[in-house]
C-alpha cells in the first residue's frame, strides 16, 4: 500500500516536470502558429512588423525591369510562391518542381494564393542543345496548367535582373550546369512584400513553407477583418 502511494507520488512529480518541457518543445518546433512572419527588406534584412510605414518595405515589382510589352501577371492582392527555373530540364530542377507541386496540391483550393513558375528563356543565338529536354513540360506535369498556377517565361537576362533586384536572390551562374536558376522558393504576401525564403530542394524547408503559408493566410484574414 505504502509502495503504491510512493509510486503514484513519484509519477505525479515526473508529470509535473515533464509536461512543461514537452509543451515547450511543441511550441518551438513544427507549425508556426504563434508569431507573425518577418518582412524582408532591401538586401534581405529582416524587418519585424512593428510601426514601420508600409511604404518603407521592399515591394516586388516585376514590371519595373521587364521590357515594355512583356506579359507580366498582376499579382497584387494575391499571396504567391515563386520558383525559378532554367529552360533546360535537370534532376535538381525536377526536385524543386516536385516540392513546389507538393505544397501547391495542399493549397489548391485556397483563394488568393498562386504558385508562379518563372522560366528563363535562352536567346535565339544561344548554343542550347536542341535534343536537351525542356523544363516546361515537367512543370506542366507536376503543377498542372491554370488553376492556382501562373507560368511566366522571360529572357534569361531579364529574369536574372528580377531575381537580384526584386526577389533579393543571386542567380546561378551560366557555368553551373544542372541547376535551376535559383533553388530558393520565395513567399510573397498580397501587398507584394517578401515574407520568407525556403530551400526548394529540401523536403523539410518546403514543409516549413507549407506551415508558414497558413500563418500568412491567417494574418491576411485578420487584416481584411480590420480593414
Amino acid at each position: 500500500m505504502a509502495l503504491s502511494k510512493r509510486l503514484k507520488s513519484t509519477g505525479l512529480a515526473l508529470l509535473v516536470l515533464i509536461v512543461p518541457g514537452v509543451c515547450y518543445l511543441v511550441l518551438q518546433t513544427g507549425t508556426n502558429y504563434y508569431q507573425r512572419l518577418p518582412v524582408y527588406g532591401a538586401e534581405k534584412q529582416r524587418v519585424e512588423l512593428a510601426d514601420i510605414p508600409d511604404s518603407a518595405w521592399h515591394r516586388v515589382n516585376l514590371s519595373r525591369i521587364a521590357a515594355q510589352g512583356t506579359a507580366i501577371p498582376d499579382l497584387e492582392g494575391n499571396m504567391y510562391v515563386a520558383g525559378f527555373f532554367r529552360i533546360e530540364a535537370s534532376p535538381a530542377a525536377e526536385t524543386l518542381a516536385v516540392n513546389m507541386a507538393r505544397v501547391a496540391r495542399i493549397y489548391r483550393d485556397m483563394d488568393r494564393l498562386r504558385f508562379v513558375t518563372f522560366v528563363a528563356d535562352k536567346p535565339a543565338d544561344s548554343n542550347l542543345n536542341a535534343s536537351q529536354p525542356s523544363m516546361e513540360p515537367l512543370l506542366d506535369q507536376y503543377l498542372g496548367t491554370g488553376g492556382n498556377r501562373i507560368h511566366v517565361r522571360l529572357p534569361e537576362a531579364t529574369l536574372r535582373d528580377i531575381l537580384r533586384e526584386e526577389f533579393l536572390l543571386w542567380p546561378a551562374s551560366s557555368g553551373e550546369k544542372g541547376k535551376p536558376l535559383n533553388d530558393t522558393l520565395v513567399l510573397v504576401d498580397s501587398r507584394l512584400h517578401i515574407r520568407g525564403f525556403y530551400r526548394g530542394n529540401s523536403y523539410f524547408d518546403t514543409d516549413t513553407l507549407k506551415d508558414e503559408i497558413a500563418v500568412l493566410w491567417k494574418e491576411e484574414m485578420n487584416r481584411d477583418d480590420q480593414e
